[in-house]
């Protein structure tokens, strides 16, 4: 059985057209050469070949659960969307219980989220409907509205959260307005998390204006895109300027995603927190979470939707066989690899090893495209070459990072900075008779550019991605598929049998 390095080049999708498509364009010799040489396939990573909506782009949490468990699992989006399209808010008891606790304490309902039609973190469609059903029940309701330009369009807020803003229920109002640069850091950039708890928890802003609307033309007047709003207040006519939280006060957060969301949470729960100290600490009457976010926060923070319960992942499959894994990745997609790749399971499995390499600290990554690409690379190498590891799963986040930022010749840079990363890693399997299998999670640098906006294009795409197979039997052909069938491939070449919860069907064909 040979070795396996697995490495997942985040954000690299497949794309015939032409204009500004990062990947095309790039020079890439090493992935070019063994697209060519070496078996390889397109697999789908989008809609309801990932467990989401119909024509709902993927992006990297879906992706990496999908890869890792080899089964397609019916996404929180997709679970939620169901659910609110039935009485589910109206006849539920954690929705109840915490109306009530808030109404006896004379307090106010906080929903904290990004408002976005994006669907990746959250939908804006769910926090209207939370709302009217917290209206419904009486009590007062203040949204903290965080603005995309990421997963969507960068300046797509001026339309879609002033139409949020009009279709909200009497007593709910939108209290705060920033981008989610602030409040939905993943990376320990506590300074920016800082800012954002300064807004929620104790009504401080730079900003402060009488409407959503010219809120957000200010913004763009000073060159911020929807990402970056500065923290602003909203202070209608005859409404009272929010200043900040109170005991008694109620918490809900909307994101059905986590990673993004638990540095905010655990500065306005936590009360050991010690990352920058709180002149301010309150004591909510009722708390509720839309998704599990992580062990620790789960224990303070109910959740409307608990997680799926994964048997067998990939993981769990290896190294229940005895074989000892590696996880790679710097700290912006480190959840990716683990917790998602493993099916929610924050907890290692025996014989897998974690290696998390920092992210550089930058303001936006087109400042950095290499990003620590070389560290993880280097990584990569040197446990290969120490033949301790039956299979290494490395994740290279430049495509999609620096993709976000919507620079093209950014983009570019980074895809042919891990181009070069493969390169070496190349040499090394080959002197250690391993095998290499590249793919991505979802596309996003193979469109730089919305033709019918003239915009930018930040956000994912509904586009394929590769799969690339390189040192495997000889003669070996691959079939088109989806992100769910890499599990069973993997199972097949470490010789491993198929249990039951795989349902993804090896690309190989036999």
């Amino acid at each position: 059985m040979k070795p396996i390095t697995f490495c997942i080049l985040d954000g690299w999708g497949i794309s015939e057209k032409s204009l500004k498509n990062a990947v095309k364009h790039a020079k890439t010799p090493n992935f070019s050469h063994l697209e060519k040489n070496f078996p390889s396939t397109q697999i789908l990573a989008s809609g309801n070949e990932v467990g989401l909506p119909k024509g709902q782009v993927g992006n990297s949490e879906v992706g990496h659960m999908n890869i890792g468990c080899g089964r397609v699992i019916k996404q929180d989006l997709l679970r939620i969307d169901e659910a609110f399209q039935s009485s589910f808010l109206d006849e539920n008891n954690l929705i109840d219980d915490f109306a009530s606790k808030v109404k006896i304490n004379k307090g106010v309902a906080h929903i904290i989220a990004l408002i976005s039609d994006g669907g990746v973190h959250s939908k804006d469609e769910h926090i209207l409907k939370i709302s009217q059903s917290l209206a419904k029940r009486k009590i007062e309701v203040l949204i903290h509205a965080f603005t995309d330009g990421r997963d969507t369009l960068p300046n797509s807020a001026l339309d879609n959260l002033v139409s949020f803003n009009d279709k909200l229920p009497n007593g709910v109002k939108i209290a705060s307005v920033m981008g989610r640069y602030y409040p939905m850091d993943r990376d320990n950039r506590w300074e920016r998390t800082f800012i954002a708890w300064e807004t929620l928890m104790l009504g401080k802003a730079k900003h402060c204006y009488k409407n959503i609307k010219l809120l957000i033309q200010e913004a763009y007047s000073r060159g911020e895109t929807d990402e970056f709003i500065s923290p602003s207040l909203v202070e209608e006519d005859k409404i009272k300027k929010f200043e900040g939280m109170n005991n008694g006060d109620g918490l809900l957060i909307g994101n059905f995603r986590s990673d993004r969301v638990r540095q905010i949470i655990s500065t306005l729960i936590d009360r050991d927190f010690e990352k920058f100290k709180r002149e301010k600490f309150i004591n909510f009457s009722a708390r509720i979470g839309m998704v599990p976010y992580s062990d620790k926060i789960d224990k303070i923070l109910p959740s409307l939707f608990p997680k799926h319960k994964i048997k067998n992942s990939l993981g769990e499959l290896v190294s229940n066989s005895g074989l000892r894994q590696l996880r790679i990745a710097e700290t912006e997609k480190y959840p990716h690899v683990t917790f998602f790749f493993n099916g929610g399971n924050e907890t290692a499995f025996q014989g897998e090893k974690r290696i998390l390499i920092p992210s550089p600290k930058v303001a936006t990554y087109d400042l950095c495209p290499e990003m620590s690409a070389n560290e993880i690379k280097n990584s990569i190498i040197e446990n290969i070459n120490s033949k301790q590891f039956d299979i290494i799963i490395a994740n290279f986040a430049n495509p999609d990072m620096v993709g976000h930022s919507g620079n093209y010749e950014a983009t570019i840079k980074a895809v042919e900075f891990v181009d070069k990363c493969i390169g070496s890693i190349l040499k090394a399997v080959n002197n250690n008779n391993g095998i290499l299998i590249l793919t991505s999670d979802h596309g996003n640098s193979e469109v730089m550019w919305d033709e019918k906006q003239s915009s930018k294009h930040t956000a994912h795409t509904y586009n394929p991605v590769p799969f690339i197979l390189v040192n495997g039997e000889p003669n070996i052909k691959l079939r088109n598929g989806k992100l769910s069938d890499i599990a069973p491939t993997i199972l097949d070449l470490l010789k491993i049998n198929k249990p039951k919860e795989i349902e993804g069907k090896s690309l190989i064909i036999s």
